[in-house]
């Protein structure tokens, strides 16, 4: 038997009050068993229920603000979402990094627009098209409950924490704008260090530093500021040299 969580219980009960009785399709009788509940459930988000365990969405950036709070251009995106050991696909998701939510886009059984915020709790891994999210692996909860982007997965493990904060105006500036804080981490057996680019990798693997540095001169690697593609790619050497040292 499948039972709903209280969360997604909640949201069911204010779905009830502001859709009309006859659209939700509910039994003659009038009462809503679990089966039904579920049923509906799926026909109102056009997805599995279990996705569904978060609150309505709703970006409360000010009127007159420069930016969006969302990861990357803030466009939605194709993605997928692992929810329990369960993956989902073909899915509009975007990351607010500001408020740490994901939210997917669907549709109401008018058609209009319906954002939900999904259980960040529930949630192991998700993907905005080719880039791949997992929880930030710290030991601090006040850190674990937000996501990270893989920038390079293997026995070194890079990820970005991206994060947001809404800068207020100031001097007569009736403008809010965002401000994108970001920093990476390596991820190496079983331990979370700041990365400061190559002299991280030199430092943990010195027996490679000049197999490193000659992959840095020969690809032409660039580490500009807000640019994270090398150091990715950096990584992803190292790895395979980890790799074949196995």
């Amino acid at each position: 038997m499948r039972f709903l969580s209280f969360p997604g219980i909640a949201i069911i009960f204010l779905l009830l009050i502001l859709i009309k009785p006859d659209a939700v399709g509910q039994p003659s009788t009038g009462n809503l068993d679990s089966h039904s509940l579920f049923h509906y459930y799926d026909r109102m988000f056009r997805a599995d229920s279990r996705l569904i365990s978060g609150n309505f969405y709703q970006d409360l950036s000010p009127k007159s603000t420069e930016g969006h709070p969302y990861n990357g251009d803030g466009e939605w995106a194709g993605g997928s979402v692992v929810i329990r050991g369960v993956e989902f696909d073909s899915l509009q998701l975007r990351y607010d990094i500001y408020t740490n939510e994901l939210v997917i886009n669907t549709l109401n059984f008018n058609n209009t627009p319906l954002q939900v915020a999904l259980n960040k709790l529930h949630i192991t891994s998700f993907t905005l098209g080719n880039r791949k999210f997992i929880h930030f692996p710290s030991d601090d909860p006040r850190k674990s409950d937000r996501f990270c982007e893989v920038l390079s997965e293997g026995p070194a493990t890079l990820v970005l924490m991206q994060t947001k904060s809404l800068i207020i105006p100031a001097n007569g500036n009736s403008v809010f704008s965002y401000d994108t804080y970001s920093r990476m981490y390596l991820f190496l057996k079983g331990k979370l260090n700041v990365y400061n680019g190559k002299r991280t990798l030199v430092s943990a693997f010195p027996e490679y530093k000049v197999l490193l540095q000659n992959y840095i001169r020969t690809e032409k690697l660039k580490f500009r500021s807000g640019k994270f593609d090398s150091h990715a790619r950096l990584v992803n050497y190292c790895n395979t040299l980890l790799s074949v040292k196995k």
